[in-house]
C-alpha cells in the first residue's frame, strides 16, 4: 500500500541528468511532461538490463522498474539507469494555494469515506491545518492506517487527489482572495 501526503516525481536514459536535476517546474503540467519524458527514457533503460518495466497500470508510475539481481539506487530503481538518465525531476514547489487545495479534496475525500462506512474525524479548521501543515498532519487514509483500518481498501473506495487536482483547486482558492 502506498500512501502518499500530496507529491508526485522524474528526468532520461542517454544523457546525464545535469540539466534536468537543474529544472524545477513551476506547476503540474511541466512536472507532467518532464516526467513522461524521464520516464519513457528510464523504461527503455531498464529493459536494456533485463527489467519488463512498463508504464503503471494507473498511467503514473512504473511497473517492474528493474530487473531482479540489479543493483539498486536508494530511489528503488535500477542504479546504472539512474546514472544514465538521472533521477526523477523535482516535484513544483508548493505554496499557501496549493495547501488550500489540498485541505479542500481532503474534506471531500473524508465525505466520500465517511459515505463508504469509514471513521474518519473532523479535520482540524482550513486556517490551522495550512498553518500548521506537516507529514503528520490531518490526512484521512493515514489516519485509517493508523488507526488498524483497511486503508487499501480506503485507497481504492476513494482514491487520493491528484497534484494537478490539488493545485487546480488552490487556484480557485486563491482566485477568491484576490
Amino acid at each position: 500500500m502506498a500512501i502518499a501526503t500530496a507529491g508526485v516525481a522524474v528526468t532520461g536514459c542517454s544523457a546525464p541528468q545535469e540539466k534536468a536535476a537543474s529544472t524545477t517546474p513551476s506547476n503540474y503540467d511541466e512536472y507532467n511532461a518532464l516526467y513522461a519524458d524521464w520516464r519513457t527514457k528510464y523504461i527503455e533503460c531498464a529493459r536494456r538490463y533485463g527489467a519488463d518495466a512498463k508504464i503503471s497500470a494507473d498511467g503514473e508510475g512504473i511497473d517492474k522498474p528493474y530487473a531482479k539481481g540489479r543493483p539498486l539506487s536508494e530511489e528503488g530503481l535500477d542504479a546504472d539507469c539512474i546514472k544514465e538518465v538521472g533521477k526523477e525531476p523535482p516535484l513544483p514547489p508548493a505554496d499557501e494555494s496549493y495547501f488550500h487545495g489540498l485541505y479542500a479534496l481532503l474534506q471531500e475525500s473524508a465525505t466520500c469515506l465517511r459515505s463508504k462506512g469509514f471513521r474518519v474525524s473532523e479535520a482540524p479548521s482550513e486556517d490551522v491545518w495550512v498553518e500548521t501543515y506537516s507529514g503528520t498532519s490531518w490526512y484521512p487514509w493515514l489516519e485509517i492506517m493508523n488507526t488498524g483500518g483497511d486503508a487499501d481498501a480506503a485507497l481504492r473506495a476513494c482514491p487520493q487527489p491528484k497534484p494537478m487536482d490539488i493545485e487546480r483547486k488552490g487556484k480557485e482558492w486563491a482566485a477568491t482572495k484576490g
